[in-house]
């Protein structure tokens, strides 16, 4: 299915995987795939995210479960806590 603007979406995840090393680095998928973020966290968490067809970080709120924005990459967060960390997916 494609968007509007020509993107590729999926209206659910056929695989998720740990969104991995937050704590230390940018997280992005070979060959700048696009992605969803699953939140396993009781609460919102804020991320800065590279939107699929943008060039610009932005900070966004990621609710608990499936979150609809497709993304290029999540920006490094060490204000999150480990368990936090690791309490993010990503899946397409």
């Amino acid at each position: 299915m494609e968007t509007r603007s020509g993107d590729v979406v999926s209206l659910q995840a056929g695989m998720f995987e740990a969104i991995t090393n937050l704590d230390s680095a940018d997280f992005k998928l070979e060959g700048e795939q696009a992605f969803q973020v699953k939140n396993e966290n009781d609460t919102e968490v804020l991320l800065e995210v590279l939107p699929a067809s943008g060039t610009d970080y932005v900070a966004m709120k990621f609710y608990p479960g499936w979150n609809v924005e497709i993304v290029k990459a999540v920006k490094q967060n060490v204000v999150l806590t480990a368990d936090e960390r690791a309490n993010l997916k990503y899946g397409f």
